[in-house]
């Protein structure tokens, strides 16, 4: 698995989803993140198993 950080705008592209959902998840601590400076990062192992474990569709269930 890739080690590296994806940006708010990177997870943005991979999952298909807009910003305000992404911003929302991680502000929400459903997502896995971290804040570096003034840019959110989250590891892309975490994200994947976040997505791996259904979690982003539950919350694309309940934000509809």
């Amino acid at each position: 698995m890739d080690d590296r950080s994806l940006s708010g705008g990177e997870i943005v592209d991979c999952l298909v989803v807009s910003c305000n959902t992404v911003h929302s998840w991680i502000s929400s601590r459903a997502l896995p993140g971290q804040r570096i400076w003034l840019v959110w990062k989250s590891e892309q192992e975490k994200v994947d198993l976040w997505v791996q474990a259904g979690q982003a569709v539950d919350l694309q269930r309940v934000e509809a």
